[in-house]
């Protein structure tokens, strides 16, 4: 048998045949991962909390970490760098699995010396690609024979830091900004799902708030969302009235993931940003309350609609830039479908096009009420989700 099979039997077996530890404290999560791992052809050892976890490390013989985050007694991040400070573990690729949407979270991971991350909820086909790029890497790493200090702990927690802080940032930046006109033709048509969201009771917090502060607590949100929404790949990012309008295009649908499943997504980290945002309240804005002046409780609405709409290009006064501005009669209803969702409290409510489609696309939204308003002179019926 000649090197060169040698060396592509030797790649094959490590990336079907990797002795995988697992930890995890949610037991269905746990369950999960197994058996997504074990059906890929891996050993899979699972744990409830790291401390079990880096005490089978220690054993040796293990190719790939996979951590969540969140865990008592050790947390994904502690568990990390307690691996890249151990000279016999430094090298042994980690892989962080989180649910939490911010900037900052991703930013810690990085430095304590993860080599990737997967964001809950995930495709099994996402976790099967990260698992096989990060032995892929470690096996070539292997197979060339690269020295120690190529591999020394600074260096490679340093280098990986930059990049992922680098692909992090430079994905929000072209998920965020650079979704302008394709060509120079004055428009772009988009169609899928159409979302709107806002911060509810505004004018109660401008009661409150200084118009600064008001101004500073909008922008921390609507920064949340959006960051959120470009994880999951969304097409357009704007405000419109009151609202920040999102939309999931038909055209990026993959076999495997379609538009309204991606905006599902979003909608289901929505319960995580309002927790967030409530902590963010409580720590810096709690002093401003008084008793004749309570803090409102922070609420948001989303409204979804299943629709298109056109971008068209408004030419700016001379030295000015030129803008985008949505428009078409699904703009319009989504606008009133918020102003509807606002007025009855509802945090998520769907129009009846969005929820056959997500049906007929195989989602199962549950339910909690339905409405039928008045749409000028028409009848709007609307969803609100459990």
């Amino acid at each position: 048998m000649s090197w060169l099979l040698v060396r592509i039997t030797a790649f094959y077996t490590y990336l079907t045949m990797a002795l995988i530890v697992v930890c995890e404290d949610d037991s269905s999560t746990r369950t999960l991962i197994t058996a997504v791992l074990k059906k890929a052809g891996h050993v899979v050892e699972a744990f409830d909390n790291g401390l079990k976890g880096y005490a089978r490390l220690l054993e040796g013989d293990v190719e790939l970490l996979i951590s969540d985050v969140q865990m008592p007694g050790k947390n994904g991040f502690a568990l990390v760098s307690q691996v890249r400070e151990d000279k016999e573990l430094t090298t042994l690729p980690c892989i962080l699995l989180t649910s939490l949407q911010e900037r900052a979270h991703m930013r810690i991971g990085m430095t304590s010396g993860a080599d990737d991350y997967v964001t809950k909820p995930f495709q099994p086909s996402e976790l099967i690609d990260a698992v096989d790029s990060q032995l892929k890497r470690a096996m070539q790493l292997h197979i060339l024979h690269l020295d120690d200090t190529l591999r020394s702990v600074d260096a490679a927690v340093g280098r990986r830091t930059n990049e992922l802080m680098e692909m992090y940032e430079k994905r929000l930046q072209k998920e965020l900004q650079s979704r302008w006109m394709r060509a120079d033709t004055g428009s772009t048509e988009l169609s899928g799902s159409l979302l709107s969201c806002t911060i509810v009771h505004q004018d109660a917090w401008l009661q409150v708030l200084s118009s600064t502060q008001m101004a500073d607590l909008a922008r921390h949100f609507f920064n949340k969302v959006s960051d959120c929404a470009a994880m999951f790949n969304a097409e357009h990012l704007q405000f419109v009235g009151e609202g920040l309008l999102i939309v999931f295009d038909a055209k990026a649908d993959t076999l495997s993931v379609h538009h309204a499943a991606r905006a599902a997504r979003l909608i289901g980290s929505m319960d995580t940003i309002a927790a967030s945002m409530r902590a963010y309240i409580a720590e810096h804005l709690s002093t401003v309350a008084t008793a004749e002046k309570p803090l409102p409780k922070f609420r948001f609405c989303m409204a979804v609609h299943e629709g298109q709409l056109s971008l068209g290009k408004l030419d700016g006064l001379a030295g000015s830039i030129e803008q985008l501005v949505p428009v078409g009669q699904d703009v319009q209803f989504l606008a009133r479908l918020l102003k509807a969702g606002q007025s009855l409290g509802w945090p998520v409510l769907l129009s009846a096009q969005a929820l056959e489609h997500w049906q007929a696309k195989g989602l199962q939204p549950e339910i909690a009420d339905h409405r039928v308003a008045k749409n000028g002179q028409d009848d709007l019926a609307i969803y609100r989700l459990a």
